[in-house]
Order: C-alpha cells, then structure tokens, then sequence
C-alpha cells in the first residue's frame, strides 16, 4: 500500500471521529475542512467532499447536498468504525486510548 492510500485512510478516520465528536453527528464539508488542520490534514475543497462520497458508499455516513454544500451525519456503522469497534477496509483502525 502506498502512502498516498494510507494519508487518505488516515483522513477518513479523522473525519469519522470528528463527526463522533460533535453533537448530533453532522458537519457540512465547509466546516469539516477548517477543523482537519487540526488532526493534521489540510486538504482542498474536493478532496473532503470525494472523502464524504466515498464514506456514504461504505454506509459510514449519510450525505446530503443542501444549497451546493454537503452535509455529513454519521450512521451507526461509522461511529463504531470511529471508535474501532468495527473495521472498513480503506479506513484506519484507531490506535488504543
């Protein structure tokens, strides 16, 4: 695996956890690329919102784009994914607490 593919398993994990974190499980993609600076990830507009296609394929979120901007909820599945109660391949597995 290149370390491309990891960064980007990396990413989607901190995304997951972001969306655990905060109430009501929900961050519009805007929002979700201020807050990735600070798990270490500063991306593009793009990169976010093909993250969060991609982790509603895997059912770890819902997507929905409202007024040109997309909108993450977390599903069950992602939230135990977040915490590494479950695995998906293509996302990292967190470290123990």
């Amino acid at each position: 695996m290149g370390s491309l593919e990891l960064i980007a398993e990396s990413r989607r994990l901190a995304i997951l956890r972001c969306l655990a974190e905060i109430n009501g499980h929900m961050i519009n993609a805007s929002v979700m690329l201020t807050i990735l600076p600070t798990w270490g990830f500063v991306e593009i507009p793009t990169t976010v919102e093909n993250d969060y296609i991609w982790l509603a394929e895997q059912g770890l979120i819902k997507c929905d784009d409202e007024l040109d901007v997309m909108i993450a909820t977390l599903t069950k599945r992602g939230l135990y994914v977040s915490k590494g109660l479950a695995k998906c391949k293509g996302v990292s597995t967190p470290s123990p607490d």
